[in-house]
């Protein structure tokens, strides 16, 4: 009957076209991340749209009947896939030396071993001059460039930023105004950590890459502290070693973390270990470490 038809077509619409719909309430989650994404081209801002398109993708291409657009939709996803098994085939082949990150906070999650040990003697270093919850800042080498700053070391040792500045934004923390209120909310700190990382100013292909000319902070900090402490990566006990190579785009400074022996050298400066390595290994990517400075309330040249 006429009844019984308009119930079997009203049963089978949802069948047919429901997913497809359901797939496509994602797209202003989409939107969203490809405007976080331009906004600042970094691989900090791919990650949302780098979350919501796959999901998108294969849950409207599931939903789809024409093999050509379900073809499209599949190299689409295999492209993504095949991207992300590039990236990490290199620490498959070559697993990286890795230990946990110190304290309750790193409830199992990993590290290397030259960081974990500077995070060690970091948090001695802060439980010995700091009250546990006493705030301290963790700062960036420079203000006047920032391309990313180090908030998980609030998280690690448990002592809030006295600021309301956790994320190191270019054309934010490098303004005038912004940096004159960080220095009045750091005014009863005692403590600030220097967090000296490559990536802490590297240069953007965007105007991130340009220096503001604003040292108010930069300056205030330099006045009204003084290094007690570093933590880091030295000679005799280095886990990376950085080494010039050729590539076809040029020059280009890579990390040696395997395979290396090394031979202690007594030198003038006692405030440092040196020493001479040698890479037994040909695995090698991209720099990155981080050490980290605690400076202490106080003139710097009294």
């Amino acid at each position: 009957s006429a009844a019984a038809s308009m119930r079997g077509g009203m049963a089978q619409r949802p069948r047919v076209r429901g997913p497809a719909i359901d797939a496509w309430s994602l797209l202003p989650l989409a939107v969203i991340g490809l405007g976080y994404l331009l906004g600042r081209t970094d691989e900090f801002h791919l990650v949302p749209l780098a979350v919501i398109l796959p999901i998108m993708l294969a849950w409207a291409g599931s939903a789809v009947r024409l093999v050509a657009v379900r073809v499209v939709v599949g190299l689409a996803l295999a492209l993504i896939a095949v991207h992300g098994l590039e990236r990490r085939a290199g620490q498959a082949l070559h697993p990286p030396a890795l230990a946990a990150v110190p304290g309750p906070a790193g409830d199992g999650v990993q590290t290397s071993p030259a960081d974990a040990r500077a995070l060690r003697g970091l948090q001695r270093e802060l439980g010995r001059i700091t009250q546990p919850g006493e705030p301290i800042f963790v700062a960036n080498p420079r203000f006047d460039l920032v391309h990313a700053g180090d908030p998980l070391l609030y998280v690690i040792t448990g002592q809030p930023n006295p600021t309301r500045y956790d994320v190191m934004q270019p054309g934010l923390v490098t303004t005038a105004p912004v940096q004159r209120e960080m220095i009045a909310s750091l005014a009863r700190t005692r403590v600030v950590v220097r967090w000296l990382d490559p990536r802490a100013d590297l240069r953007e292909p965007n105007g991130g890459s340009r220096s503001s000319r604003v040292h108010l902070l930069d300056r205030w900090l330099a006045t009204h502290f003084h290094p007690v402490a570093r933590f880091g990566v030295d000679g005799d006990a280095a886990d990376v070693v950085l080494v010039i190579g050729r590539t076809s785009a040029g020059l280009s400074l890579f990390a040696v973390e395997n395979g290396m022996s090394r031979t202690s050298l007594a030198t003038m400066d006692q405030t440092r270990t040196h020493a001479r390595t040698h890479a037994l290994s040909s695995a090698a990517h991209p720099p990155g470490w981080s050490a980290w400075t605690v400076t202490a309330a106080g003139s710097s040249t009294g």
